[in-house]
């Protein structure tokens, strides 16, 4: 929870920033955003295809999980 207050924190700087009308600051504000949304729609999908049992494991494809 720590890390979503400070991303919520940094978000509302760039807010009070971006009120203040510095154009260079509301592009950046934009990019954040938009990968800030981006990681978390990575996130619940991950969770949503862990809840479903479709999630292969991190460590899938290494040597000592695969046999033949």
């Amino acid at each position: 929870m720590g890390m979503w207050e400070t991303l919520r924190n940094e978000i509302n700087k760039d807010l009070d920033k971006i009120q203040n009308g510095d154009m260079n600051e509301l592009i950046a504000f934009q990019k954040n955003t938009r990968e800030w949304v981006e990681g978390v729609n990575r996130e619940f999908e991950t969770a949503l295809l862990r809840k479903k049992g479709r999630l292969l494991t991190d460590n899938f494809f290494d040597e000592s999980t695969v046999t033949n």
